[in-house]
């Protein structure tokens, strides 16, 4: 009689056993999307500050650029001088652009790795019940093939 009790608790132990995995494999998958939250909100600000940066670094630019223009002489309603200028900013607000792209997709990356592992959090959750299920009617056939 101990024999069948014995296989019962062992079939309850391996169902509980699956389904603590599965759980700890949902919480590990639901840290790891938070991490990435993270690092999302973090491409964001850094695309923030590039542009900060970029847009001072042209200011800057410019204010030199006309200082030298009207040490040289220059007439700044001169077309080539308004030509360069132009261009500059056309030049600044490019980069400005390529950036703000590049932490766009880099976001959009991160999103589909966050989503990719709360799915698998969801699977091995789901994986782990089936389990707990196959050991409870394993365990149930051997114990009445034991009783029988």
């Amino acid at each position: 009689m101990a024999f069948p009790v014995l296989m019962a608790i062992s079939a309850g132990l391996n169902a509980y056993s699956a389904i603590q995995g599965g759980r700890a494999a949902r919480q590990a998958a639901a840290f790891d999307a938070a991490q990435l939250e993270k690092q999302k909100k973090q491409v964001a600000l850094e695309a923030i500050q590039r542009e900060n940066d970029r847009m001072e670094q042209f200011e800057s630019a410019t204010a030199s650029n006309i200082a030298w223009f009207a040490f040289s002489g220059r007439d700044m309603s001169d077309r080539s001088v308004k030509a360069f200028l132009d261009k500059q900013k056309d030049v600044a607000y490019s980069d400005v652009k390529r950036s703000n792209y590049q932490s766009t997709a880099e976001t959009a990356r991160l999103g589909d790795q966050q989503r990719q592992r709360l799915y698998e959090g969801r699977q091995a959750q789901k994986m782990s019940y089936i389990q707990a299920a196959t050991s409870i009617a394993s365990g149930w056939y051997k114990y009445t093939d034991v009783k029988t």
